[in-house]
């Protein structure tokens, strides 16, 4: 339990994923909490790159698989479950709004 009042004014700081915050929000707004923030994303930085050629395993016996990420089936593959996973959440503020969560 916080120290202070948690009233509908207290300022918040929401931590949530992209896809989740619209819902987030509309669900904080029927609350009636109106000084909130959300934090979505960040931008990590890019390591150098000789620093993975750098790394080593403690394990002696370890073989790297020499998997690529940047593999184009990959890349179809996010973006398939970056869209079921956006029309999910669609789906879910529908359902919030239809029961009056949202």
């Amino acid at each position: 339990m916080p120290d202070f009042p948690l009233t509908r004014d207290t300022p918040l700081l929401i931590v949530t994923s992209p896809l989740h915050s619209k819902r987030v929000a509309l669900c904080f707004r029927k609350a009636g909490f109106t000084n909130f923030r959300m934090i979505t994303h960040y931008v990590a930085v890019k390591p150098d790159p000789r620093v993975r050629e750098q790394r080593a395993s403690v394990f002696p016996e370890f073989q790297s698989s020499g998997k690529r990420y940047d593999d184009p089936i990959n890349r179809v593959r996010w973006g398939l479950n970056t869209l079921l996973t956006t029309m999910r959440e669609a789906g879910a503020i529908l359902v919030y709004k239809w029961k009056g969560y949202a």
